[in-house]
């Protein structure tokens, strides 16, 4: 089989931003419902999804305040009786408002680094045209 290396307008762009686009959402929804845990899953497919485009650096501070999150020992598993069977994770009881904070935070930086990244607002002045630069 002959290889084409013909450049293709098709690319990933689109599917890339709906998946960006419902993972925020998802984030937003979440945080409404204090769902923790699931703002931080959420979170965590975002910080997959966003690293190819933002910078080494942001990549290493998201990749810091995730593990301040998890060294935190503010989140426990359900089943702690058969350590073969994990369990549900959950927040400690006591530990809600300082997840919730941290998760804020989480995203906050997320998102600044996807603006300056050119990924949540298109950057040319036609819009129409941000997906092909």
């Amino acid at each position: 089989m002959e290889e084409n290396n013909t450049p293709t307008k098709f690319n990933m762009a689109i599917a890339t931003l709906i998946r960006l686009d419902n993972l925020l959402k998802n984030c937003a929804h979440s945080s409404i419902i204090w769902d923790l845990i699931g703002w931080k899953d959420s979170l965590f497919t975002l910080r997959r999804n966003i690293f190819p485009f933002i910078q080494s650096d942001e990549v290493t501070h998201i990749e810091e305040l995730f593990l301040k999150l998890n060294s935190k020992n503010w989140l426990t598993r359900s089943n702690k009786t058969n350590p073969s069977k994990y369990g549900a994770l959950r927040v400690l009881p006591n530990q809600v408002d300082r997840v919730f904070n941290l998760l804020d935070e989480i995203e906050i930086y997320m998102q600044i680094a996807m603006k300056e990244a050119g990924i949540l607002m298109p950057k040319p002045n036609d819009p129409r045209f941000a997906l092909e630069q």
